[in-house]
């Protein structure tokens, strides 16, 4: 694997979080629900850095695709939030490949930030969903 092909997996498992969030909205409510909102925004900043560092290196944009199949079916509040733990650890993954391949620090950079706010949003939606512990020791493995 490559850098750009790691950035390629990272701005693709980011599309695929901005699609789960969007579908949670309809099975979350109150904070949780404007957490999910800020969720979508901050996957949408990360996937256009993402993108703008492969333009920047002359590769072509990652569009999302038409649809995702999630890994669970979503029902309420309770898978709603496995399905958002999901999307995180997917994430996590993309950008510890992406921290293994970088050869640029700035892109080093990219997958350091990407790594630590997915971890984070993933400590949340565990404790949402009760899972014990909230936090893993190595994230994205």
């Amino acid at each position: 694997m490559s850098q750009n092909s790691a950035l390629n997996a990272a701005a693709d498992a980011e599309n695929t979080a901005v699609f789960t969030y969007g579908l949670l909205t309809a099975f979350t409510t109150g904070e949780v629900r404007r957490t999910v909102a800020q969720d979508i925004v901050d996957h949408r900043v990360r996937r256009d850095e993402l993108n703008e560092i492969l333009l920047a290196d002359g590769q072509p944009e990652r569009t999302p695709a038409a649809g995702y199949r999630l890994p669970i079916e979503v029902t309420d509040q309770g898978t709603a939030a496995q399905a958002a733990m999901a999307a995180e650890v997917d994430c996590e993954k993309a950008y510890r490949a992406l921290l293994e391949q970088a050869t640029d620090g700035a892109v080093r950079r990219t997958g350091v930030d990407g790594l630590t706010a997915c971890a984070l949003r993933s400590s949340y939606w565990r404790g949402i969903a009760g899972v014990s512990p909230r936090t893993v020791a190595f994230p994205g493995q």
